[in-house]
């Protein structure tokens, strides 16, 4: 799945922006985003409403502008919740980093559980929202 995900991705970058290069690209990034295959359909389709030139331009202008909140909530007493699926494919190290962030955070990691963990584990991931709202 790795190598058809990147050559879509090649296609869409040497110009094939065809529906049918653009609908298989987000097939096969779609599996990423889930463990749970049956939403992957799904995700493809919302991953199709995004537009990546603007994503592109909102992540170019946060670098420009060196944005970098990391710390600048270390003395909040603000509790806070992170959620992170440890088959997401944003790094579990990812999710560490935000909860080192903030003074008073929690991290939750959930177990055969990807990007979209209300799908994947709804029972865990609500199940760790309630418990924090009521903690």
């Amino acid at each position: 799945q790795r190598d058809s995900l990147k050559f879509y991705q090649n296609k869409l970058a040497n110009g094939d922006t065809s529906r049918n290069t653009r609908v298989k690209r987000a097939e096969f990034l779609a599996n990423a985003y889930v463990v749970n295959k049956s939403y992957t359909k799904r995700i493809a389709g919302r991953l199709m409403e995004l537009n990546p030139e603007v994503n592109s331009l909102v992540i170019q202008n946060l670098r420009n502008m060196h944005f970098d909140y990391f710390g600048k909530f270390l003395q909040s007493k603000t509790p806070v919740l992170v959620i992170q699926g440890t088959n997401d494919i944003i790094s579990t190290e990812t999710a560490e980093q935000i909860r080192a962030s903030f003074g008073n955070a929690y991290i939750r990691l959930i177990s055969n559980c990807a990007h979209y963990g209300w799908l994947d584990r709804p029972d865990e991931y609500f199940g760790a929202i309630r418990a924090f709202l009521e903690q």
